[in-house]
């Protein structure tokens, strides 16, 4: 049986430091495959049955991009980032994952914007409201 897979793009910015580099990725680009959804969802039940905030796992999966994906239609429109990200680790709530990594050779971490789990089995276009009425993406969907 052939694995099915969808692409993600959604935006990341630096959350330890007022001013980033400059240069730093602006958003992540996420293949995700039937074998990472069955893993997120997975470690999204551990987290569920033992009460815990998050796990987290070393994964290279993202691609980080130069700039956000905001206005692009097409991920080839947007740049892989030049700026390198290391120890990049995937972190999965009771309802929602994202990425965090260091921007290499610095103390600053960026992060992804979060994924509904729910989402994984959506068009990943689609917009849901969050606990506090905001608008939660989770992704943007490339043709």
């Amino acid at each position: 049986m052939a694995k099915s897979s969808k692409t993600f793009v959604v935006s990341a910015s630096i959350i330890n430091a007022e001013n980033g580099l400059g240069d730093e990725p602006g958003g992540i680009a996420l293949v995700i495959d039937d074998d990472l959804v069955a893993n997120i969802r997975h470690l999204g039940e551990i987290v569920k049955q033992n009460g815990l905030y998050r796990v987290e796992t070393f994964d290279s999966h993202p691609t980080w991009l130069d700039g956000s994906p905001e206005g692009h239609d097409r991920l080839e429109t947007i740049p892989e980032s030049e700026c390198r990200v290391e120890c990049v680790t995937l972190n999965v709530g009771d309802d929602r994952f994202w990425y965090e990594g260091f921007i290499k050779h610095t103390d600053l971490i960026i992060k992804s914007d979060e994924i509904l789990i729910a989402d994984l089995s959506k068009d990943p276009s689609t917009t849901e409201k969050n606990a506090h009425g905001e608008e939660e993406r989770s992704g943007t969907p490339t043709p």
